[in-house]
């Protein structure tokens, strides 16, 4: 594990540090002109994703642009159902497919049935993509590895696409929960081992999204979000006890003493939709808090509106172990410079504002 990162520090001293750490969901992707002469010259985003060299160079691309302070794996979160059978196409502005959908009792034993070293080889790619941008990396830069959470994973199996609304995710709970919960117990030792192999080839943090806990009905956030959290956290602690887990759980602000009661995590990334200074308010200050800026402004690019809420952030933040992100992925429209104008802001507020110890 790499012990001299800046977010290294911030985990270890639970403080602020001499600068902000800056890193953005979905930072390599779209929205930068290098990314997309890569994903034209690799034909199709499997082809991307699941080729090393690709995928490190693309990792690497907002690290040279931007010089930021963290790298994350440029991955997916479909790649477990990928190797587990689904076939996953991506297709551009159209969107996720995973075919064939989870439907009853014999896809689910079709699951149970894969054989765990062949899941392994199928991900070897991005192990070698990991193992790769480490090497590249400097030394003073974290690497993220990553998965989605179960229930977020489950509802595009099961759907086959977006399940937006949750619409069939929450009828296959209703009429089929124990293959429905099969199902989630698959994940969750997936999710797992996942995660464990992006550690071993080179990941120095780790976050859950759970991408879909905004949607989930209030009386079956804990059995179907928070539990298998737990699961994750505690195997993957077990194995790597000094490793940050960091969770992204979008749309759950009511529930966030729940996960970190429960959940062995050291960080949670604040989304959009709260108020960073209710999470400053209510969060122990042992939990490092991760965010939230709108992309969507971040996007859009207004110079005063995004001065003003960067500053917003950072005030509130100012006496907390903190790491400066977004609430949600960059846009695919967003310009660059924004991006860039966004972090000479951030690093420029805490050299005036008195992180300089």
């Amino acid at each position: 594990m790499i012990e001299n990162t800046i977010i290294q520090d911030i985990f270890r001293y639970k403080k602020p540090l001499s600068t902000i750490p800056i890193w953005f969901m979905r930072q390599a992707g779209r929205y930068l002109p290098e990314y997309r002469e890569i994903r034209k010259k690799a034909g199709s985003f499997n082809s991307l994703c699941y080729n090393s060299d690709y995928a490190e160079e693309v990792t690497l691309q907002p690290i040279r642009r931007f010089d930021i302070d963290a790298a994350i794996i440029f991955s997916d979160i479909l790649v477990i159902p990928n190797a587990l059978g689904q076939n996953l196409t991506v297709t551009e502005n159209i969107g996720v497919s995973l075919e064939p959908s989870i439907k009853d009792a014999k896809a689910i034993q079709k699951l149970e049935s894969q054989n765990v070293s062949d899941c392994d080889n199928f991900l070897q790619p991005v192990y070698e993509a990991i193992a790769k941008v480490r090497q590249s990396l400097d030394k003073d830069k974290s690497l993220f590895g990553f998965c989605g959470a179960p229930f977020t994973i489950s509802s595009y199996m099961i759907a086959g696409k977006p399940d937006k609304e949750l619409s069939e995710t929450c009828q296959f709970y209703y009429q089929n929960k124990k293959l429905f919960f099969q199902l989630i117990e698959i994940l969750c030792s997936y999710c797992i081992r996942h995660l464990c192999n992006q550690i071993k080839a080179g990941a120095d943090i780790v976050q859950i999204f759970e991408s879909m806990g905004g949607m989930i009905p209030a009386k079956l956030i804990k059995e179907c979000s928070i539990n298998p959290i737990q699961k994750i956290c505690d195997g993957v602690k077990k194995e790597y006890p000094h490793i940050p887990i960091i969770l992204f759980a979008k749309g759950t602000a009511s529930y966030f003493k729940e996960y970190i009661d429960n959940c062995n995590i050291d960080a949670l990334s604040i989304d959009t939709q709260t108020d960073i200074a209710l999470a400053v308010k209510n969060i122990p200050s042992d939990i490092v808090l991760q965010g939230n800026l709108d992309p969507f402004l971040l996007c859009v690019g207004n110079s005063k509106m995004l001065e003003e809420e960067v500053n917003y952030i950072l005030h509130n933040c100012r006496n907390r172990a903190f790491i400066f992100n977004l609430g949600h992925g960059i846009i695919k429209h967003t310009n660059p410079i924004h991006v860039e104008e966004t972090i000479k802001y951030v690093r420029l507020w805490s050299k005036n504002n008195g992180y300089n110890n």
